[in-house]
């Protein structure tokens, strides 16, 4: 069985600017519909649900979990991308952040496997995900060796009998 090495969160702060720009829509519709009836305040109403849904799907639809033998993320609601490779056939690892990942520390992380690309967007701590990744890499390369290394020399102690 798999040990779960670390778990990759999507950031709470990625709320921050669409919650702004959802805040000041819904606040507008309280007026207009105060002002002006339901009718009125409706469209900045709508505007304000569809501003923050994305945020919403991509915060519960995303997951990204390091075991000690592979790394499983998913992402997407509609359409769904998965990732389940062997530390193994893992090529590299890449960070993104913009200027607000780097203030509030989230960004973008790309795993290159053998066969594809992968995206995952929102993660907290990227830097540390990151890091987590390439040490399990290694650590998991070594028991690799390990493995071999004691399967030759029962092949070789086999042998000499």
């Amino acid at each position: 069985m798999e040990k779960e090495v670390f778990k990759g969160k999507i950031s709470k702060k990625i709320f921050i600017v669409p919650g702004i720009f959802a805040t000041l829509f819904f606040i507008e519709a309280i007026i207009f519909i105060n002002v002006g009836g339901l009718g009125t305040g409706i469209i900045p109403l709508i505007l304000s649900a569809l501003i923050i849904i994305p945020a919403l799907i991509k915060y519960s639809c995303t997951s990204l979990i390091l075991f000690d033998k592979k790394i499983i993320g998913k992402t997407g609601f509609l359409s769904k991308e998965t990732l389940d490779a062997p530390l193994d056939k893992i090529n590299d690892v890449y960070l993104n952040q913009g200027i607000f990942g780097r203030l509030f520390n989230y960004g973008k992380i790309n795993i290159s496997t053998s066969s594809n690309s992968f995206y995952f967007k929102g993660i907290d701590t990227p830097e540390l995900f990151k890091n987590k990744i390439l040490e399990q890499i290694e650590i998991y390369k070594k028991e690799q060796v390990k493995e071999q290394a004691k399967l030759m020399a029962e092949a070789l102690k086999n042998s000499n009998n």
